[in-house]
Order: structure tokens, then sequence, then C-alpha cells
């Protein structure tokens, strides 16, 4: 497990190179679905996130400062992703929580979005439903308790 800790060091946040995932498989059969699961979301992050993020924006009416808006969603929402992706592969909830989400729901929490936390809720509620539609049945399986635990703190 040295690669994950040095990327997690290193590049927090980061996907890992394909032939760090290639040395990752190698381990044993279930770190292979992982890597598996780990490669077709990273493949699927962009039409996850835009079918995410653009409907979220129509519906809360984030009309005034639109672009603002939109940038620091692909970023936050891209992040989160991004978060899951790597936790799922080092199967290390505790990570997710402490080095991202618990930090991340209190600026969410200060911002002032329109609708408030339902904004918030319906964003993360949407990313789990738009990666559950995206990734194969098996792939999604392993990332759901992520996604889920990320759709359950970051409104809360």
């Amino acid at each position: 497990m040295n690669i994950l800790e040095e990327t997690r060091k290193s590049d927090p946040g980061a996907y890992l190179s394909p032939e760090q995932l290639a040395e990752l498989e190698k381990i044993d059969h279930l770190m292979a679905a992982r890597v598996r699961s780990a490669r077709k979301a990273q493949q699927m992050e962009s039409v996850v996130l835009k079918n995410v993020i653009e409907p979220i924006l129509k519906k809360f009416d984030f009309a005034a400062n639109a672009s603002f808006h939109r940038e620091k969603c692909y970023r936050d929402v891209g992040m989160v992703y991004r978060h899951c992706v790597f936790a799922m592969l080092s199967d290390d909830m505790e990570m997710l929580e402490n080095k991202l989400l618990f930090w991340l729901r209190k600026i969410l929490q200060s911002q002032n979005f329109p609708q408030g936390n339902e904004s918030i809720r319906s964003t993360y509620a949407l990313l789990l439903k738009e990666t559950e539609r995206q990734l194969p049945p098996e792939e999604f399986r392993l990332l759901n308790p992520y996604l889920a635990r990320a759709a359950a703190i970051l409104p809360s």
C-alpha cells in the first residue's frame, strides 16, 4: 500500500497514474476490482460532473454570478468524487471523513447558497445517482459507500 500512502501525502485528491494502478491491481482480486472501479470512475468523471452540476445550477437558480458558481461547483464536487475514489481504493472511510468531508461541510455551511442545505443535499444525492447511472453495477457497488457517506455528511 505504499503507492496509496505516497500519493495521499504528495498529491491528495489526485488520481493514481495508470502505472500505479497496474501495480495495485497485482496485489489481490479485491484490489483488482477496486482498480477497475477507479479506472471507470475516472473515465466517467467529466460526464458525471456535467450531469450533476448543470441541472443543480438551473434548479437552484445560481444565475447571479453563474460562472463563479459553476467553477466552484466543478472544483468542489470533483474534489469529493476523486477523494471518494481514492478512499475506495484504500478502503479508508475514516480518511475520507477526516481529510475532506468534515472540513468541506464547514465550508459549504458558511456559504450563502440558494435554498441553503437543500442545494447541497440535492447536489450530492444527484452525484450518487448519476455515478450509479454511469458506472457498471460492480464498479458502482464498490464506490457507493463512499459517495453515500459524502451525501450524508455534507448537507448535515
